[in-house]
């Protein structure tokens, strides 16, 4: 008999994965980026580069990170001028909108690049179906969690 328990389930394998993939993006971005940026920081660069619109709050609500968290990464992008902050109005509330600058966008895809290469490595030995598959099931995961209500992401 096959016993279950928190070691042997679906969300401790989940929980691994993640965390090894998180190591590995953390691991080699640090040994191969040229650049002054850390892996949340390139993170960031690119949700608000493939959403460029996007206020802290969707950052936050995103990357599943705290707001104080989010808002340091932000000042330190702005400190570095990879990115600036504009106020306007979303919803009828006051908002600052995340602007990528030019210095930030070229060290951004730059970066993006590096990563590309690496990320490629692994990508190549595994079956692209079968990727395609884990990527739905992860979908339907995520999906079925939040339906739960268990969980709060706002």
């Amino acid at each position: 008999m096959n016993k279950k328990n928190s070691i042997n389930s679906l969300f401790y394998d989940l929980d691994q994965a993640s965390r090894i993939c998180r190591l590995f993006g953390e691991q080699n971005f640090k040994k191969n980026c040229k650049h002054d940026l850390v892996f949340d920081e390139f993170l960031i660069l690119d949700y608000v580069t493939l959403n460029p619109e996007c206020c802290q709050m969707d950052l936050t609500n995103a990357l599943l990170k705290g707001k104080s968290h989010v808002s340091k990464i932000l000042n330190q992008l702005a400190k570095k001028g990879y990115v600036k902050r504009i106020q306007d109005t979303k919803n009828n509330r006051i908002i600052k909108k995340i602007i990528i600058t030019d210095n930030g966008n070229k060290i951004f895809k730059d970066t993006e690049l590096q990563m590309k290469k690496i990320l490629s490595v692994i990508e190549e030995t595994l079956d692209k179906a079968e990727v395609e598959r884990c990527r739905k099931f992860l979908q339907n995961i995520k999906q079925a969690i939040k339906d739960t209500n268990y969980i709060n992401l706002d």
